[in-house]
């Protein structure tokens, strides 16, 4: 997968969850060409927040509030996207999921969903907030065999949870991972509306890390 490939990835992703009502906000990914080539949004600086030891209320308020992300979903969860490239080779990526940690229904639009059994489930939907992230840094300095993978899964506030993930992601993988496991219903399973995308990445893990429990990304 290439800079420009992951950049159309990520752009034609928010546009059709856009399209079938899902996200009611985005900002859509650029590329930033500096000693590393960055695929980016705006405000995507200031994700270095959810790293300082606040509140997940407090670091999903200020998200919301300086809109840190590429998609808000109809349920005010947020997906943020980053990858950088050296030599057309991808060295890092952040890709996280945030839900709401408070769901005001029907806050912005109420009559526009009050009708619509689809939207009235995601909305009604019970969960307790969940932050999901999985990070990629192929440098050797910042890899543990088994403490620090380099490509690995957070699941909440955990400092030391980083399950082993078999590769990085590309943009199409995470999106159908967040969709297929946390925005199905009883009448409709959003991933399989996704467009598709054949792009693959190499294989990251150690033979150690493939001796514990861990996530594997389809090839």
């Amino acid at each position: 997968m290439t800079p420009g490939k992951a950049l159309d990835q990520i752009n034609r992703l928010i546009v059709h969850l856009v399209e079938i009502g899902l996200a009611d906000d985005q900002r859509f990914a650029f590329r930033r060409d500096k000693e590393v080539v960055e695929i980016t949004f705006d405000s995507a600086g200031l994700v270095t927040r959810a790293l300082r030891g606040i509140s997940y209320v407090d670091v999903y308020g200020s998200f919301v509030r300086d809109r840190v992300f590429n998609a808000k979903l109809l349920d005010g969860a947020l997906i943020q996207m980053m990858y950088t490239f050296a030599d057309n080779v991808l060295i890092q990526h952040r890709l996280a999921f945030l839900s709401a940690p408070h769901l005001n229904r029907f806050a912005d639009d109420e009559d526009a969903y009050f009708h619509d059994e689809l939207y009235v489930e995601i909305l009604e939907r019970e969960v307790d907030p969940l932050s999901i992230r999985f990070d990629y840094d192929s440098r050797d300095d910042r890899h543990t065999d088994l403490l620090h993978p380099k490509s690995h899964l957070t699941l909440g506030g955990y400092k030391h949870c980083r399950v082993p993930v078999s590769s990085p992601l590309t943009p199409y993988r995470f999106i159908d991972f967040i969709l297929r496991n946390f925005y199905r219903t009883d009448s409709t399973n959003f991933a399989d509306e996704l467009p598709h995308f054949s792009d693959t990445l190499s294989t990251s893990i150690t033979p150690a890390e493939r001796g514990l429990v861990h996530v594997v990304v389809p090839s």
